[in-house]
């Protein structure tokens, strides 16, 4: 005899292979969110040492944003949950490597 698809598979039990997907995206999620926050501080930084390599003196009057996306990344870096996969570490690679070309550029 049949029992019917609600007693099989009620909606409140999910497979342990779901919540490890649904984990995984989580932590997927965190690291990309991560890695955003850090492009977008080595792109300030980036065109923060422009402008001071330029002579432009405003670079000093975003000094005090660049902090703040700076303890932003520090925030997520520390709360990003699991590892990253191959693709976000080769992303963080890129961005480490953009900024560190940039800084080298304007010795």
């Amino acid at each position: 005899r049949l029992l019917p698809k609600e007693v099989i598979c009620s909606s409140d039990d999910s497979s342990d292979e779901e919540k490890s997907i649904s984990s995984s995206s989580t932590v997927s999620a965190d690291w990309d969110s991560m890695l955003d926050s850090y492009e977008q501080y080595v792109n300030k930084y980036i065109a923060l040492l422009k402008k001071a390599a330029e002579g432009d003196m405003t670079a000093l009057a975003e000094y005090p944003a660049l902090m703040e996306k700076a303890q932003e990344f520090s925030e997520k870096m520390e709360n990003a949950q699991g590892d990253m996969s191959a693709s976000q570490w080769a992303r963080y690679m890129k961005i480490t490597t953009k900024m560190t070309t940039a800084a080298q550029e304007m010795r």
